[in-house]
C-alpha cells in the first residue's frame, strides 16, 4: 500500500487505482491515502460505503461479462454479497493505523512510505 500512495502522489497525470468493486485492497489503498491527507475517519468510511449503493449495478454489470467470480478458494456466483464493502474490514485497517504510537503517518512510514511521499501526496491532491 506504501508503495501504491508513492504512485499516487508522484505520477505525472491522474492516477486510476481500481478492481471489480473499490473495495479490499483497492478501497483500503485509496483510505491510506485519504487519511494521510487529513481526511476524517469516518469521511473516508462514508466515501468507501458508497460502493453498497451502487452493488446492485456492479453486479448487473458483472454478470454481462462473467457468471462467476474467481476468489482465492475458487469460483463464486456474482452476487450483491461478494461487491459489497464491508465497513468492518475498513475500520479494521484504520483501526491499526490509530493504535500506532505515531498515526497513520507512523504506520506508512513503517510499512515502507516517508514523510517526502506525504508532502508530494499533500501538494498534489488538496488544494492551495
Amino acid at each position: 500500500m506504501a508503495s501504491a500512495v508513492g504512485v499516487i502522489a508522484t505520477c505525472d497525470g491522474p492516477t486510476l487505482i481500481h478492481c471489480v468493486a473499490g473495495k479490499d485492497r483497492t478501497g483500503v489503498t485509496v483510505a491510506l491515502a485519504l487519511r494521510l491527507l487529513g481526511i476524517s475517519r469516518e469521511q473516508v468510511i462514508e466515501e468507501y460505503l458508497l460502493t453498497n449503493r451502487i452493488a446492485g449495478e456492479l453486479v448487473h454489470r458483472l454478470r454481462s461479462h462473467h457468471k462467476r467470480m474467481s476468489f482465492r478458494d475458487g469460483t463464486r456466483p456474482v452476487t450483491v454479497d461478494n461487491v459489497q464493502a464491508p465497513r468492518a474490514l475498513l475500520e479494521a485497517a484504520m483501526d491499526r493505523w490509530d493504535d500506532h504510537p505515531h498515526g497513520v503517518v507512523g504506520w506508512f512510514r513503517d510499512a515502507g512510505g516517508d514523510t517526502d511521499t506525504i508532502t508530494l501526496l499533500k501538494v498534489r491532491l488538496l488544494p492551495a
